[in-house]
Parts: structure tokens; C-alpha cells; sequence
């Protein structure tokens, strides 16, 4: 467990390997299934007809949004208000300044690589 007295333990491990071009690409991702310590599984995609670049116009289009009515609890911020109050202030900031976060996720990744 990887926390003994709650019982927590590791459900699923994903590795994702990328190739070290110039221009990364994905090569392979392999999971390995183990919830509460029971091992279900493993699972191993391989990117071997990966091209990279943008997404068609039409792979995003949602059908109806212009006659969909905008929800009036949209924008509000009675997650943030919740997560304050109970002091989550990881997923209070993650959710406030997600571009600082990502910015500091990659930074971390950059870090923890070997060559």
C-alpha cells in the first residue's frame, strides 16, 4: 500500500515512452492494471502510424451548440468556493491558474528526464 493505515494503493501505472528527435513523437504506451493490488491486466498501444500535426476543423465540431441555451450556473464559482473552504488550495489554484500549473508540470518533467 502506499498508504498503509488509509489502505490506498496503486490502481493502474501507465508508461508512456516518446521518441528523442528533434520533434518528439509518441512510440508506445503500456498500463499495467492493479486495482487494490490485484493485477487484472496489461494493456500496449503502439504509435507506429502516428503523424503529427493539426487536427481537422470538423474532428471537434459539436452538432447544435449555436441553439444550445447557456446554463445559468455557468461561470460560477461555487466549486472554487467549496474547494476554499476546505482548503484545497492544490486544485483551488489548479483550477484558478491552469496555465501556471501546466507551465510548472512541464517544468518538473523537463527536470526528471535522464539522458
Amino acid at each position: 500500500y502506499l498508504i498503509p493505515k488509509l489502505k490506498i494503493g496503486i490502481m493502474q501505472q501507465t508508461y508512456f515512452f516518446v521518441s528523442t528527435d528533434d520533434s518528439p513523437l509518441p512510440v508506445r504506451e503500456f498500463d499495467i492494471i492493479e486495482p487494490f493490488g490485484q493485477k487484472l491486466g496489461e494493456e500496449n498501444s503502439t504509435y507506429s502510424a502516428f503523424t503529427p500535426g493539426k487536427e481537422p476543423d470538423t474532428t471537434f465540431k459539436v452538432i447544435g451548440l449555436d441553439s444550445c441555451p447557456m446554463d445559468p450556473n455557468c461561470n460560477s464559482d461555487s466549486r472554487q468556493a467549496h474547494r476554499m473552504r476546505g482548503r484545497d488550495l492544490r486544485n483551488l489554484f489548479a483550477y484558478k491558474y491552469p496555465q501556471a500549473v501546466i507551465a510548472a508540470q512541464k517544468e518538473a518533467a523537463l527536470k526528471s528526464v535522464v539522458v
